[in-house]
């Protein structure tokens, strides 16, 4: 389908991705020699162009491929440190290349990711650079493709093997070039649509973590920055509005309960249509109706309970994440999280001032 991104760039043109696709690239084809440059020295580990080159002149001279002659550097004239290093990842690189057709393609990309650092550094840098979070999460959405398009389907005796989803990305590389005179989805940012209307309008990954993003839940003044960008983002739709969410998405090679978005559960119901899995059934604190997600089907086992029965001051209640609750000092808030057992659960709620942690044992909740 036509496409256009407006102020970004494409999924597999980001630095990041390119960067685990060239280890991929080199591990199907050890003879690569544009990924080899790529990923010899990301992240760095003092493989600097000098020794990168003399790799190179060995290989070529010895009619070696690039896994062999980092194996070999010690006869590429490499200097002691710089010998060890290309030997470590050569070690790991010729392991994976051995086992391509017994390991799923997400299998091997997670082993990169994690075995060189390359995901753990952009994880640490993300905690004070949010361009980092955004590379973070782009590498954990590439490994998700990639177990989409690699695992096993139903009646199949395998799944689909590393070499072809690579070649699978580079068709879609190129359909990314191709600019047709038809017409094109227009893909952007909240941000960069300010100003801006179109007939139909999708807003997607409506979910509590992704919009609003985990960081501005833990801050007021940023979760209502993030409101103000949903109502830039909802009223660009002229004629038709969708907002969608995923009751499970991957993540890092698991399937994640989502949460839908609060901003979502803000929209007067007379406003919206709604079409889900979502099926209503009583609860047991109040006999009311109340909004419980359906288990998606998924290859990763079932899904968590939806409720747990606990211990709290006011005796015993069902709770679960999405649960609207009320504190005497802290006002109503939203639970996002419940964790532990018996006497030691505890819940983190958002409330309309902070997070708050408690203990449910102790904390005087009123369900809502």
């Amino acid at each position: 389908m036509p496409y256009v991104i407006v102020g970004g760039l494409r999924f597999y043109e980001r630095k990041e991705v390119k960067d685990v696709l060239a280890y991929l690239k080199v591990i199907a084809n050890p003879r690569d020699s544009i990924s080899f440059r790529r990923m010899i020295n990301t992240p760095p580990r003092g493989l600097g162009n000098v020794s990168v080159e003399r790799i190179e002149r060995f290989a070529l001279s010895e009619g070696l491929d690039f896994l062999e002659a980092i194996n070999r550097a010690g006869e590429a004239g490499l200097t002691p440190t710089a010998t060890r290093s290309a030997r470590t990842i050569g070690r790991f690189l010729a392991d994976l290349h051995a086992r391509i057709d017994e390991l799923s393609g997400g299998e091997i990309a997670r082993r990169v990711v994690e075995s060189t650092g390359y995901l753990r550094d952009l994880e640490m840098e993300a905690a004070k650079n949010i361009e980092a979070e955004t590379r973070a999460q782009n590498v954990k959405e590439l490994l998700a493709a990639i177990d989409e398009a690699t695992e096993q389907k139903p009646g199949e005796e395998s799944g689909t093997g590393l070499r072809v989803f690579l070649e699978e990305v580079a068709l879609v590389a190129d359909i990314d070039r191709w600019d047709g005179s038809v017409d094109r989805i227009t893909l952007m940012t909240l941000h960069n649509a300010k100003g801006l209307e179109f007939p139909i309008v999708f807003i997607t990954g409506m979910e509590d973590g992704l919009f609003p993003i985990s960081r501005a839940m833990e801050s007021p003044t940023d979760l209502e920055e993030e409101r103000r960008l949903f109502y830039v983002g909802i009223t660009r739709a002229e004629e038709y509005l969708y907002l969608t969410h995923a009751n499970l998405r991957r993540r890092y090679g698991g399937a994640m309960p989502c949460l839908r978005s609060r901003f979502v559960d803000e929209v007067p119901e007379e406003y919206i249509d709604q079409e889900s899995t979502v099926r209503r059934l009583p609860t047991s604190w109040s006999g009311s109706e109340t909004p419980q997600q359906e288990p998606c089907a998924s290859p990763f086992g079932s899904a968590p309970e939806s409720s747990q029965m606990v211990q709290t001051p006011k005796g015993k209640v069902r709770i679960s994440r999405g649960q609207r609750v009320k504190h005497p000092i802290w006002g109503e808030g939203r639970i996002l999280q419940v964790g532990g057992s018996g006497d030691n659960m505890r819940a983190t709620i958002q409330f309309s001032s902070a997070t708050k942690k408690v203990m449910l044992k102790y904390a005087a909740l009123e369900m809502i």
